[in-house]
């Protein structure tokens, strides 16, 4: 009985991947948007888009005792321990790939805030004494049903540098920081051929 259901489920979730005539149909046309996870982001449900106007990804932890109202920590206007919201403020350049696999590459300028604990570890958004909008590359691999798309957003910035733990070194582009991984919600949609 088990395996039935594992069948059917399966057979639900790989019927359910729109193909790439469908996602075209859906708005989504060399352009990306969705959720993502690996062990650069612990695990979490992390958000991305990519698109000629808007690169962005999001990460963010909630705190347990919020959702419960048990033990409350105090943590006013604080949705966990950790967020980090990215999105670009200019895009430089936008590749698309039609070639297996099919991806697109961004590059550009982004703007980062990392909390932490509800602090305001970094703002590069260079008002004042805050560091200037840092450089990007977003990468987005459209895998189709063979396997999940990837995305990634590849960037350096005074707190996010190889050396802090908190950085996964990016395997692509040495001396980065990475965000990235599988995308479980959402997709990458790039056209086999240009319209």
């Amino acid at each position: 009985m088990k395996t039935v259901i594992a069948l059917v489920t399966l057979v639900f979730i790989l019927g359910t991947r729109p193909s790439v005539a469908q996602s075209q149909d859906m708005g989504l046309q060399d352009a990306g948007v969705g959720m993502y996870t690996d062990l650069s982001v612990l695990q979490q449900a992390s958000t991305f888009t990519i698109n000629r106007e808007m690169v962005s990804c999001g990460v963010g932890t909630l705190v347990l005792d919020s959702l419960l109202g048990l033990l409350p920590l105090g943590l006013v206007d604080s949705l966990g321990v950790f967020e980090m919201l990215m999105y670009s403020v200019s895009i430089d350049t936008y590749e698309v790939s039609r070639l297996t696999p099919r991806s697109i590459i961004a590059t550009g300028k982004m703007r980062s805030i990392t909390r932490l604990a509800g602090n305001v570890l970094e703002d590069t958004d260079g008002v004042g004494v805050h560091p200037p909008p840092h450089d990007f590359i977003a990468v987005a691999e459209d895998s189709d049903v063979a396997k999940k798309d990837w995305f990634a957003v590849h960037f350096t910035t005074p707190f996010w540098k190889p050396g802090n733990p908190l950085c996964t070194p990016s395997e692509l582009f040495p001396g980065m920081c990475r965000f990235g991984g599988n995308v479980f919600l959402g997709e990458v949609a790039v056209s086999p051929t240009r319209d």
